[in-house]
């Protein structure tokens, strides 16, 4: 289901997405008993990380088609502004918000188990970098640790904002082979961040330049698969349910049965393709209203979900030793996946819409010229 402003199962996937990643850490943080379970448990649910790079591929595809017009002639300094001026207004005002909600916890009180909040052996000169490197978003460009844990991503994708003109231009301009020629790095790069890892994963957001070409690789990807999913042949062959079924069969068995995470990321360009080409009933059951809601929260709850969970540990381990065993854990995490919601919803409401108001009041005013698409619909992107 389309609507002129936006592809409305891209934004469902956003927020199932969001979903994925809170229940990942629901049990790795809140349930280290579940760890133990079945391979296929810690297949499917124990790499709930690479989720982190479905977002990353769907910001290039969003982004391209939203923004790419003002680019398609070239380099220009105000779209250029006018562009970054956007992302700022949707990433950083919750950013910076949650950011400085967890300065208690920075200054003493245990409550997350990280080095970064409550060790005061640290010498202040380290945290007041680490603070600085935080509030500007480049904390991982400097394998500095993010005051709020998951906001790593998106100090990795303010990098890939400050590029994302020179690397459109380069995707609308380019030959297909050369297209598919820097696809291919992007894969490379991606088997190489998973080789960087001892364990082999790709679940790396700590170290000195691997996190942004994590990143920047699912960005390209993301690009490249715009400029595909544009394709009449392309839009022919994944409009029907065939295709996208066939796809998420495929990404599901290697989610459960492939050791490496590479190649789970590269399939996520073309489950953001089916996604938003889709115009049968798959593409209308994740148009549906709750899911849609859902995907417009994604944001907040991929940034307050973390220290929530992390507060809510004891609570969760009252219910689990007081419901029989294989229940207290779904209802552990049906509560605390309300909450979450609930926190992120008055969060979207008294943040992000603000900041986004304040943009088109800019616009209004003429300072900041509206966005032009070359794409017929877009998902927000966060």
């Amino acid at each position: 289901m389309r609507t002129s402003r936006e592809i409305v199962p891209l934004t469902a996937m956003r927020g199932i997405a969001a979903t994925a990643v809170v229940l990942y850490h629901f049990c790795q943080f809140s349930l280290p008993a579940v760890q133990p379970l079945s391979t296929l448990f810690q297949n499917v649910i124990g790499r709930g990380y690479l989720w982190v790079d479905f977002f990353f591929v769907l910001s290039g595809f969003v982004l391209v088609g939203s923004h790419a017009a003002d680019f398609a002639r070239g380099f220009a300094l105000r779209p250029y502004r006018d562009f970054l001026l956007r992302r700022l207004a949707r990433v950083y005002p919750l950013y910076i918000v949650l950011s400085l909600a967890v300065l208690p916890l920075a200054l003493g009180l245990p409550v997350l188990d990280s080095v970064f909040y409550h060790d005061p052996a640290l010498p202040a000169g380290r945290v007041a970098l680490w603070w600085s490197a935080n509030v500007a978003m480049a904390q991982t460009w400097l394998a500095i640790p993010s005051v709020v844990p998951p906001a790593w991503s998106v100090s990795s994708k303010w990098a890939a904002y400050l590029f994302f003109p020179f690397l459109v231009i380069f995707v609308l301009r380019s030959r297909p082979a050369t297209l598919l020629g820097c696809a291919g790095l992007a894969g490379a790069a991606l088997v190489a961040v998973a080789a960087s890892d001892p364990r082999g994963t790709l679940n790396v957001y700590a170290s000195l330049g691997f996190p942004v070409l994590r990143c920047a690789a699912g960005f390209v990807l993301g690009l490249a698969a715009w400029r595909l999913a544009s394709l009449p042949a392309v839009k022919r062959f994944t409009a029907c349910d065939t295709a996208f079924s066939a796809v998420m069969a495929i990404l599901a068995l290697l989610f459960a049965f492939c050791g490496p995470d590479a190649p789970v990321a590269l399939m996520f360009p073309f489950f953001v393709i089916c996604a938003a080409n889709n115009a049968g009933g798959l593409g209308r059951a994740l148009a549906a209203r709750p899911l849609a809601w859902l995907g417009v929260l994604s944001y907040a709850v991929y940034l307050v979900h973390y220290p929530l969970l992390r507060m809510a540990r004891p609570f969760c381990e009252m219910i689990t030793a007081r419901l029989p065993a294989g229940l207290g854990s779904p209802v552990a995490f049906a509560i605390e996946l309300a909450f979450v919601v609930a926190c992120a919803a008055l969060l979207h409401r008294l943040v992000e819409v603000p900041a986004r108001r304040f943009v088109r009041s800019l616009a209004s005013d003429r300072h900041l010229r509206p966005a032009r698409s070359l794409a017929p619909a877009a998902a927000e992107e966060g």
